[in-house]
């Protein structure tokens, strides 16, 4: 649901090859490419640019990510998205997690961020260099996941976000990245109800194991047999014909008794459904779908409005029958009827013509009067629309993470005061003595700031046997320190 905002800001993407691939299982890193790295004073300049002025505090480093998860059917899946990583390892980091709005095409995702295809990627890039790590998910049946992608669907939602964060942790584990306890959980209208999703199948089903330290729903269509479908299918128009389209598409592979993909004008008029399935089988995109629904409904009635595209018995079972099959499968991915033990910001503009801001209002006042304590919807502008609301919200949620955010830095120290280091030169390995402290990680990086060699609470030994001779840095870590020494290799 974002439109070409982002598409003017001028990013140097500095390319490089990529990170080898791990075989894995269910909720793990499959492959980690590595893309390349923005200067913060690029990222200044691009953000400065679309009105947000502040200082960025960090370079940041840019990675495609595949993962396992599964789809609606429950069978094990693969997913893909973007990190960003701010270039810093002597502190920890929080780990925020971005919810993309509506995409035209399993392209226009996260994970597909270039200098030539720029998108929602970006935003990441803010939250990166502002010290998160940060993951935006492509969600399932986008990007590299097979399959019809299950918009504005809960659940799914969740656990692409969710089976993202348990991958990269075990990953971050793996390779040293300095990570605390914090997670924050964020997106944009498509990615503002995948947010709230998160938040609260996270409290729901891991609240022992992944606790939200807060999150921010931005522009979000939490209300969906109630606000949004008052809104889609009033007398007013409404221009985005295909998002009715796909959630109808989406519901009809996961919900018991909806029309099938055969019977499909037993939901939609039948001059509609040539051009839904086209989008249905990835022959044409969203955009290109919104624009024939929406030359045939002018022909049609005159006006672009959306419920004079569905049979007139299927607008008369939402409006009348709660019980009915479609009627349960929208109230399935409500969101509003939780209690958040954790803060929530639900920002929103009072202009939106996509989604409409009582979702965000009606959500508040149920939560609160339900019994949450730190919960509250934010207006950031009457006359901002749907797009004109993006930046103000983006801004507004860093500003609400800053607040919460916790980034310890590591003191770094002489290398003799951790540990004696010997033999240096060191041919076939080097030996670790140290009494004091528990040495933690050990790293050695060639003279570009590769790692070419990582371990994990290392032994006293380290092999060096598959190193060429040459200069090298050692750098070692104990909880709260880290040094770093030169290591000659003969």
């Amino acid at each position: 649901m974002l439109n070409s905002i982002f598409r003017f800001l001028l990013i140097l993407v500095l390319f490089s090859s990529s990170i080898p691939s791990y075989q894995v299982k269910a909720q793990e890193v499959v492959d980690i490419e590595y893309i390349g790295e923005v200067n913060k004073a690029l990222i200044e300049i691009s953000i400065r640019n679309l009105g947000i002025n502040r200082a960025v505090e960090n370079d940041v480093e840019i990675y495609k990510v595949t993962y396992t998860t599964r789809d609606v059917m429950g069978n094990e899946n693969i997913a893909s998205g973007q990190l960003v990583l701010p270039k810093f390892r002597d502190k920890t980091m929080p780990i925020v997690v971005y919810q993309h709005g509506t995409v035209g095409s399993r392209e226009e995702v996260p994970s597909r961020f270039s200098i030539a295809a720029q998108n929602e990627a970006q935003i990441s890039l803010i939250y990166g260099s502002f010290g998160y790590a940060t993951l935006a998910p492509d969600y399932i049946g986008l990007g590299d996941s097979p399959g019809f992608h299950p918009y504005v669907h809960a659940e799914s939602e969740a656990w692409a976000a969710i089976d993202m964060i348990t991958a990269f942790k075990k990953y971050a584990e793996q390779e040293s990245i300095p990570l605390n306890d914090q997670l924050f959980i964020c997106g944009y209208s498509q990615g503002g109800h995948a947010a709230m999703a998160a938040h609260k199948v996270l409290q729901r089903d891991f609240s022992d194991v992944l606790p939200v330290t807060a999150s921010a729903p931005m522009s979000g269509p939490y209300n969906m047999y109630g606000s949004m479908v008052d809104f889609v299918l009033s007398d007013d128009e409404y221009e985005f014909l295909a998002y009715v389209a796909w959630v109808a598409l989406s519901y009809q592979t996961i919900y018991p008794g909806l029309p099938s993909l055969d019977n499909l004008d037993q939901f939609f008029k039948p001059q509609y459904v040539e051009d839904i399935l086209a989008f249905r089988n990835e022959e044409i995109t969203l955009w290109d779908l919104n624009g024939k629904l929406q030359s045939l409904l002018f022909d049609d009635v005159g006006a672009s409005i959306a419920k004079f595209m569905l049979q007139d018995s299927i607008v008369e079972i939402i409006a009348t029958q709660p019980d009915h099959p479609i009627s349960l499968a929208l109230q399935d991915n409500n969101l509003y009827d939780w209690i958040p033990a954790a803060p929530v910001r639900m920002y929103y503009c009072k202009a939106d013509e996509q989604v409409s801001y009582k979702n965000a209002t009606f959500t508040d006042s149920l939560m609160n009067e339900n019994g949450a304590t730190d919960v509250q919807s934010i207006n950031l502008g009457d006359d901002r629309n749907h797009g004109g609301c993006v930046i103000p919200a983006i801004s507004t949620a860093l500003d609400f993470f800053n607040g919460l955010k916790d980034i310890t830095s590591s003191q770094e120290v002489l290398i003799q005061d951790i540990a004696t280091i010997y033999p240096n030169p060191a041919s076939n390995a080097i030996f670790i003595a140290n009494e004091k402290e528990e040495i933690i990680s050990a790293k050695i990086y060639n003279l570009n700031g590769q790692v070419v060699l990582s371990e994990k609470n290392p032994a006293s030994k380290i092999e060096l046997s598959e190193l060429n001779a040459g200069m090298y840095i050692l750098q070692i870590n104990t909880v709260d320190k880290f040094a770093s020494t030169k290591l000659v290799v003969e």
